[in-house]
């Protein structure tokens, strides 16, 4: 039996050995934790159309504030949490363009949107007009390219989305598109679970990126994680005894992820028989499937960036809920709904606020509220290193806009979660005077990963890195 005090197999020649194989794959980050040597992440989430800030935000302030109604499913994950109040969205008002548009890359890129080339002469100056886009790499591309701790993964970053209204052929990019890599350089979400599931973790399971390779092999009736077997009981030996069991609970994760977001036939014989359908649910009369697997969609997500991440598959990722206009109606997406109002998040957005008004898109908040303190409290209770995957991923939890009657750019709900490597200034509520632009918080975030950044994006939407933040 190996004694784990004697592994002392170089890292670099050792992990360079492991190649690109499937099992290699796996084992990278393992071997890796095994040294003391634990990646750090990026994760940023959106959801759309505002919502109920006085529902939102705590009361008191420091360590000791009392938590809100809409964070009340945060408090399990309430130490590993920073809430902030004196944000401002960095965009111009007057601009004209779609606000929700406006705000999402405003929010992501630090400056005012543009009209790119081509834009039709009607375009240029409607006050809803959707051709617009960043004319700069917004802040997960940004982070990607200037902080070492985060490039090495086969896939540098990922983009997916809780809809498969918010993919490519669907609509207006500026409401769906939170990532550009560069001017109107569009890195579209993935809204589909399945093709995720196998353009991410097919790569790291069959040691190609190949989706259709992994496909294929599901149309086989066969694992993905079983063309694999021979190189996981070879590698398994090279490893340190205590990361034995963390493999096995891993590939075994896996596996259970693969089942639940894949359509796999059952073993043919004595007859034709029907497939296993995936778990997301299907809609029915008047609510859309999109609406029906809404909530199962984004937590199948989460499970993906949550393998993405323990594989070391990627570092940065990105999700977006839905689009800056959306129409999925809280209604058919919510359980046991007891408000009345039947339109989309955006629609009721700005229908004032009458009690079923606040109270649907109070719902909507908490829905989406709900799914990711869970995700937050899974990644705080999964071991990693010397802490855990919370710890050693720096969240942020964003809306494009405060209220969205009038587009408030004032005041944008904000979380922060994890950042332990960072020293994020977790357990406090603090109110920001006078008021900083998101851009003071990225640049605050780059400045603690190691990248001095006086301003971040338009100099006109800046004052500096936030204060307390981090510490």
């Amino acid at each position: 039996m190996k004694n784990e005090k004697t592994f002392r197999i170089s890292r670099r020649p050792f992990l360079a050995g492991l190649g690109a194989t499937a099992a290699g794959m796996l084992i990278r980050p393992l071997i890796a934790e095994a040294q003391g040597v634990v990646p750090q992440r990026l994760l940023i989430i959106h959801r759309p159309c505002g919502g109920v800030p006085a529902q939102w935000f705590p009361t008191g302030t420091g360590p000791n504030y009392t938590i809100s109604p809409l964070l009340q499913a945060f408090a399990p994950v309430r130490s590993n949490m920073l809430v902030m109040k004196g944000i401002k969205c960095p965009r111009t008002q007057s601009n004209p363009g779609d606000k929700h548009g406006q705000g999402i890359i405003g929010m992501m890129s630090g400056v005012d949107a543009y009209h790119p080339p081509g834009t039709p002469e009607k375009e240029m100056t409607a006050p809803d007009g959707k051709f617009i886009a960043s004319p700069v790499p917004t802040i997960d591309q940004v982070a990607l390219t200037s902080i070492a701790a985060l490039k090495g993964p086969t896939i540098p970053s990922i983009q997916l989305a809780g809809t498969r209204t918010s993919m490519q052929g669907s609509g207006s990019a500026c409401l769906r598109v939170i990532s550009y890599s560069g001017p109107n350089l569009l890195m579209w979400p993935e809204g589909r679970s399945d093709i995720a599931f196998n353009n991410i973790l097919g790569s790291v399971t069959t040691g190609t990126s190949d989706p259709a390779a992994a496909a294929r092999l599901q149309a086989q009736n066969k694992s993905v994680l079983d063309f694999v077997s021979g190189d996981l009981t070879r590698m398994k030996s090279l490893i340190p005894v205590s990361q034995v069991p963390k493999l096995d609970a891993h590939v075994q994760a896996i596996r259970e992820l693969e089942l639940k977001v894949t359509t796999m036939p059952p073993p043919t014989g004595g007859g034709c028989t029907k497939p296993t359908l995936a778990m997301q649910p299907k809609g029915a009369g008047s609510i859309s499937n999109d609406e029906a697997e809404h909530g199962t969609l984004i937590k199948n997500m989460f499970s993906i960036i949550k393998s993405a991440f323990q594989c070391d598959a990627t570092r940065v990722a990105t999700i977006t809920f839905a689009n800056g206009n959306s129409n999925l109606a809280p209604k058919d997406f919510i359980p046991e709904a007891t408000f009345t109002a039947t339109e989309g998040p955006h629609t009721v957005s700005h229908n004032g606020n009458g009690a079923d008004v606040v109270a649907t898109k109070a719902a909507a908040e908490k829905f989406y509220g709900e799914i990711v303190a869970a995700a937050m409290l899974d990644m705080q209770n999964t071991p990693e290193g010397s802490g855990t995957l919370l710890d050693n991923t720096l969240v942020v939890y964003w809306n494009e806009c405060s209220i969205g009657d009038d587009h408030n750019q004032n005041d944008i709900p904000v979380l922060l979660l994890g950042g332990k490597f960072l020293k994020l200034n977790v357990g406090n509520y603090i109110q920001i005077s006078p008021i900083v632009y998101m851009n003071d918080i990225w640049a605050a975030m780059l400045t603690a990963w190691g990248v001095p950044t006086t301003v971040f994006g338009d100099a006109k939407f800046g004052k500096g890195p936030a204060a307390n933040v981090f510490l």
